[in-house]
């Protein structure tokens, strides 16, 4: 689970050695000296991911002052953010972590542990103590994800358009939709405030992420290091991966020169409207989370070929897993009151991502949850889908 992976296992899964055991290890060893996680189970899973990453994990004794201080060295050289830092092997941690003959720790340890993800005290004769905190639910019914379903116009009809360097793209008309979540949805962020938005003009989605192939038809060289074998076995439409914002753009850019039509990553907005497909689902195209996305669950920590599950109501395929996808917005609140043909704001310091990937759980998967990061950031599950903007 999240809470025990290593940062690489979600940053760069081919970069993953024995190192990542030390880590989970590591997090093993801290949650029993310390009589839990570093964390507090309301934490979102992305915020569990940058504080990881970051190195942001107090000592053990912040939570349980008495554990040795050769147990803390022991620990926190489990939990470095970088693997070559970090402690190289399971058998070193478990020497470091033993107690130095001339040390033992003879205070008896509590034999329950002060905890905040423990229930009180019970009283006498209690109540079964209630199920730990999840961070996802199964589905619920469509009518508590989206109250207001949304309204397809359909005043501007166009036939898909066929790219010679982006393959299909599919026809998304203008419409209206409640952006955001409703309160009682499973999993929700605070920054998924609903709102109606209004699309005022259709316009061309890709049917699929950027592939590495076509990747490598416009910019040369491919980011996602994946192997000849890897591609081949894909009958090469593997999703390209490991692309910041600024190089997305960049091939955006590149594609508009050669085929004299304007391409562009898609606003947050415009990509919320695609991924629901005309369909109040929790995902896009499905509640049935299996039929529409590969994830954490079912993608054996890889990315896989695109297309390979069932599409949404507008004909797109992998809007839910597989790989994120870049957005053109900045990250930022979103309004609390109607708007039309939104972009974002002005400025900001992270670029919007969303979608879900391979690496990601329930929560994350949802249409309406939303991330960002620094414009440079690569990740080894973003990648990127582009529209061609209507003339």
């Amino acid at each position: 689970t999240v809470d025990y992976m290593a940062p690489e296992q979600f940053l760069n899964a081919k970069a993953v050695d024995e190192r990542a055991d030390v880590y989970a290890l590591g997090m093993t060893i801290y949650e029993m000296v310390a009589g839990r996680l570093p964390w507090e189970p309301t934490d979102s899973e992305y915020e569990v991911m940058r504080r990881k990453e970051r190195g942001d994990i107090p000592p053990p004794t912040m939570f349980y002052p008495s554990i040795p201080p050769w147990v803390v060295e022991g620990v926190m050289g489990a939990l470095v953010p970088d693997p070559d830092a970090r402690t190289s092997d399971v058998p070193s941690l478990a020497a470091a972590v033993v107690a130095p003959t001339n040390q033992l720790h003879t205070e008896p340890l509590p034999s329950k542990m002060e905890s905040s993800f423990s229930p009180p005290a019970p009283a006498p004769a209690p109540p079964p103590p209630p199920a730990p905190p999840v961070r996802f639910q199964a589905p619920v019914p469509a009518e508590t994800v989206c109250s207001h379903p949304p309204e397809v116009f359909h005043v501007s009809a166009a036939a898909d358009f066929s790219s010679p360097a982006l393959g299909v793209l599919r026809w998304i008309p203008e419409g209206r939709f409640v952006m955001g979540s409703p309160l009682n949805e499973p999993g929700r962020n605070a920054d998924e405030v609903a709102h109606s938005v209004l699309l005022t003009r259709g316009g061309w989605m890709m049917e699929t992420t950027v592939t590495e192939e076509m990747w490598r038809s416009v910019m040369g060289p491919n980011l996602s290091g994946s192997s000849a074998a890897q591609r081949a076995a894909s009958d090469n439409r593997l999703p390209q991966v490991n692309v910041s914002w600024t190089e997305a753009a960049e091939f955006a850019r590149r594609v508009s020169l050669r085929e004299g039509v304007q391409y562009r990553l898609p606003t947050e907005a415009e990509w919320e409207w695609a991924a629901r497909g005309g369909e109040p689902y929790l995902f896009a195209g499905s509640d049935d989370l299996e039929a529409i996305a590969w994830h954490a669950g079912n993608a054996k920590s890889t990315p896989h070929a695109v297309a390979q599950k069932q599409a949404n109501g507008f004909g797109l395929y992998d809007m839910t897993g597989n790989v994120w996808e870049w957005c053109a917005d900045w990250m930022g609140d979103y309004p609390t009151g109607p708007v039309s043909d939104p972009g974002g704001p002005a400025a900001g310091t992270f670029r919007v991502y969303r979608g879900g990937g391979w690496s990601a759980l329930g929560p994350r998967l949802r249409v309406a949850c939303r991330f960002g990061q620094a414009p440079s950031y690569k990740g080894y599950f973003i990648g990127l889908r582009l529209v061609r903007v209507l003339n």
